[in-house]
């Protein structure tokens, strides 16, 4: 749960230099073309590219892309929601089984007793 610690952020104008040419980049929008979600088989290496909740994904973006995937659903979802639905699929689907940096679902208990570091015990700060 406390792998954000570990996220480098890196301000570029050409995100997609930073990674070799063979990495699979894969865009999560909904367009005449794409293929659903369902259907994808995830790679370990993959980078999954978002567009903002109130528009696509750039035409800049978009030429990086080797797919375009859709969440099949009934409604729009926000960014954070299609964030969650893409990781809960990749793992869902067991290819991060055996990764260590996924392992088995937490218990419960665990989560919930976990150290947040800024909320004490009544919830106060």
């Amino acid at each position: 749960m406390k792998g954000y610690r570990d996220v480098e952020l890196i301000n570029t104008d050409y995100p997609f230099d930073r990674f070799d040419k063979d990495v699979p980049v894969i865009g999560i929008e909904l367009t005449p073309s794409s293929s659903p979600l369902t259907w994808h088989e995830h790679s370990h290496e993959a980078i999954y590219v978002f567009g903002p909740e109130d528009g696509s994904i750039t035409k800049t973006f978009r030429q990086h892309c080797h797919e375009i995937r859709y969440i099949p659903a009934k409604h729009c979802l926000s960014l954070a929601a299609a964030v969650y639905t893409v990781l809960y699929d990749r793992q869902h689907k067991g290819f991060d089984q055996g990764d260590p940096h996924f392992g088995a679902p937490t218990a419960a208990g665990d989560v919930s007793n976990e150290d947040r570091g800024w909320i004490s015990d009544f919830g106060e700060r």
